[in-house]
Parts: C-alpha cells; structure tokens; sequence
C-alpha cells in the first residue's frame, strides 16, 4: 500500500491496480 507501480503493458497483459482500472487506457482491455 502507498507504493507507486507504474503503468507497463506487457506483450499480451496489461497491468491493472486499483488507481488504473478505471483510466480509459485500462478500460479498453477490460471491455474488449
């Protein structure tokens, strides 16, 4: 907790946390 992971898409994987998973980059992969 606190700690800041940065954003990476991994060939094939995105990385989610909870402060991404709702920006719109994150998004895509979620609905698509």
């Amino acid at each position: 907790e606190g700690a800041e992971l940065p954003k990476k898409v991994i060939p094939g994987f995105f990385i989610f946390t909870k402060d991404n998973v709702n920006d719109p980059e994150a998004q895509q992969y979620i609905y698509k």
